[in-house]
């Protein structure tokens, strides 16, 4: 049997549409102070890990992104865009709100509404598997690619290798700026490694923190704990007997606006990724930690295996 392949996505840093609150598609919004910063953190995180194939793409947020790694040697190509947003692009997010008030409605509703008259969700998904299939058709076994590229890039493809539905409450967090995913290949299988992982950047991602300041519990699942939360240790009381749902939703009704500590084995923590995601998904267990958004709603999956090392995987 042939080894397998990995291909391990990096969102671009913080751009200044980014920063802005801007409806930002294939319009070459630069980064900014901090997203410079965020790749050279991303960078020194990567240090001597060596990727076979390195591509971005074109637009400068992620050729720039990925430069701070390789350098000149960097490969770029447009098939690695984001969506294209039309005649939303540049726009600030209320801005459409208020004049696509229809065309806002209709596109929560259908993966194949244009946004702003772009590219509809479905479309942008084509064209990610499409460029996916063309870099695993590069690489040799046993070989790593990086890509470094857009977040509706890699939501559409963790979706798609995954099979996650689109229902509420969501399944994924938004992909925060310079965020690894991690997927590997063997044969027609896909695993994936690690999902949204900023533990190189000194800061909490934005998309969690901002629902947990909204009443929800955020709930990191691990072995070992964290000193300065509220800890809990699974399959011990208070906390109720079975699988890691009935518990994380236990903490969710006793803790909402908090940060705590679910201490659990490797394999339960993969097992519950695995539940939220699809139950035909393949997550490979680690020491790294996964979070969780809960609340009366449900739970959405932050980041998974957020901190181990890209060898260890």
């Amino acid at each position: 049997m042939s080894a397998p392949t990995e291909v391990h996505f990096v969102r671009h840093g913080e751009s200044v549409s980014n920063a802005e609150g801007r409806w930002q598609g294939q319009g070459d919004s630069p980064l900014n102070a901090k997203g410079r910063s965020q790749a050279m953190a991303l960078a020194e995180r990567l240090g001597p890990f060596t990727p076979d194939v390195v591509i971005a793409s074109d637009l400068s947020r992620a050729r720039d992104t990925g430069r701070a790694f390789a350098g000149a040697s960097l490969r770029t190509d447009p098939a690695w865009r984001e969506i294209d947003v039309g005649r939303w692009e540049g726009l600030l997010h209320g801005e459409v709100r208020d004049r696509f008030p229809a065309d806002v409605a209709a596109l929560e509703g259908s993966m194949s509404v244009k946004v702003g008259g772009g590219e509809s969700w479905a479309d942008l998904g084509r064209r990610a598997r499409l460029a996916l299939h063309a870099l695993r058709s590069e690489l040799a076994p046993g070989q790593r690619a990086l890509v470094f590229t857009h977040g509706g890039v890699v939501a559409a493809l963790v979706g798609t290798l995954f099979g996650v539905a689109r229902r509420r409450p969501r399944r994924l967090a938004n992909v925060a700026n310079t965020a690894l995913t991690s997927v590997r290949f063997d044969g027609g299988r896909a695993t994936l490694l690690r999902f949204n992982d900023t533990t190189h950047l000194d800061e909490r991602p934005a998309w969690g923190e901002e629902r947990r300041r909204d009443g929800a519990a955020l709930v990191a699942l691990g072995e070992a704990g964290a000193a300065d939360v509220t800890s809990y240790d699974h399959g011990q009381r208070p906390l109720p007997e079975g699988d890691l749902d009935a518990a994380v939703a236990w903490v969710a009704q006793r803790h909402g606006g908090e940060r705590i500590a679910l201490r659990a084995p490797r394999e339960a923590h993969a097992r519950y990724a695995r539940a939220l995601l699809s139950p035909s998904a393949r997550v490979e267990a680690s020491d790294g930690v996964t979070h969780v958004v809960a609340s009366d709603r449900g739970a959405t999956l932050a980041d998974f295996n957020a901190g181990a090392a890209l060898g260890d995987l």
